[in-house]
């Protein structure tokens, strides 16, 4: 019970195949309004500490809170709380050399370095890409769920109700 006898009961890929090998993880960083990014494993000979793979991709946002990824474009998508003009928003911007890119996200995404493809949230906090359908969910601290494509397009109030939504998933 102490942790020491670790095994795993159910394993449902291989990280170690060269598909993984470009793996990567995002996060946001409280206070300065930056999201980062980092591949999934340190580097050889490096430690936690001393990780030299550590890229800031963006920095003084309004107040960035939930972060998706579609794998397919490398567009990294993320909901921002703050004020207007940039804050409660839905976001997008290219993170990476992409199989596919969408030419409309890069070319709308200066001079801010990203685009905003939605406005007008209260909070937006929950968010969630279904990628099968082309939709964005999200969940706000107003009350509501939304759909939009993916895109930023076609924005749909789904649900309203008095209480706040601190975050959204798909079944």
């Amino acid at each position: 019970m102490d942790g020491s006898a670790l095994e795993a009961v159910i394993q449902t890929g291989n990280c170690e195949s060269e598909s993984h090998q470009a793996d990567q993880m995002r996060w946001c960083q409280v206070g300065t309004g930056r999201i980062f990014r980092a591949n999934l494993h340190i580097p050889p000979h490096e430690t936690v500490k001393d990780r030299t793979d550590i890229e800031l991709l963006f920095d003084k946002l309004p107040e960035r809170i939930d972060l998706e990824i579609d794998h397919e474009t490398q567009s990294l998508y993320w909901t921002d709380r703050g004020e207007i003009t940039y804050g409660n928003t839905i976001n997008v911007a290219s993170v990476g050399a992409c199989k596919k890119p969408s030419s409309a996200i890069i070319l709308q995404e200066k001079p801010l370095g990203y685009q905003i493809l939605a406005h007008g949230l209260h909070e937006p906090i929950g968010l969630k890409l279904d990628m099968t359908n082309r939709h964005i969910y999200a969940a706000d601290l107003g009350g509501a769920i939304y759909r939009f494509n993916l895109d930023g397009s076609e924005k749909k109030k789904l649900y309203e109700h008095p209480s706040a939504f601190p975050g959204i998933t798909l079944f």
